[in-house]
């Protein structure tokens, strides 16, 4: 007899399962439409039907190697080099953490940190009989 949770885990299994389906139509008309409308290496372009506009955007996704720059940084003029990369504060969770039993630094830090529930994550896994 399936339990109540085991329906929801259910009707949760058949909703992934209709996301992904949905998100792999989706994406093959996103290729198509490109396709059509033209492909660009970078930027942006319009197309106009009679029912639609179209605007198409095209990115190209850059990463920095931190450690190879950290290499190759000081054979550059520091002025062009602060151009070129952007350092920006993260907080370090484990240091955060580890701050906690500390009342009075927690009560400086916890004024720059925002702290909001993240969306619960579920892992799922079928049991077969006896394995």
């Amino acid at each position: 007899m399936e339990t109540s949770l085991e329906v929801e885990i259910e009707k949760y299994l058949a909703a992934k399962a209709d996301e992904e389906s949905a998100r792999e139509r989706r994406y093959a008309a996103e290729v198509s439409i490109a396709s059509l409308v033209g492909w660009k290496p970078e930027g942006q372009t319009t197309t106009n039907t009679d029912r639609f506009k179209v605007v198409a955007k095209y990115k190209i996704n850059r990463t920095l190697d931190a450690k190879v720059w950290a290499k190759i940084a000081p054979e550059l003029d520091p002025t062009i080099a602060l151009h070129l990369v952007k350092f920006k504060p993260e907080l370090d969770l484990k240091g955060y953490r580890w701050c906690e039993d500390n009342p009075e630094v927690f009560a400086i830090v916890s004024k720059a940190v925002t702290s909001r529930p993240a969306k619960v994550s579920l892992t799922i896994t079928e049991i077969k009989n006896g394995l």
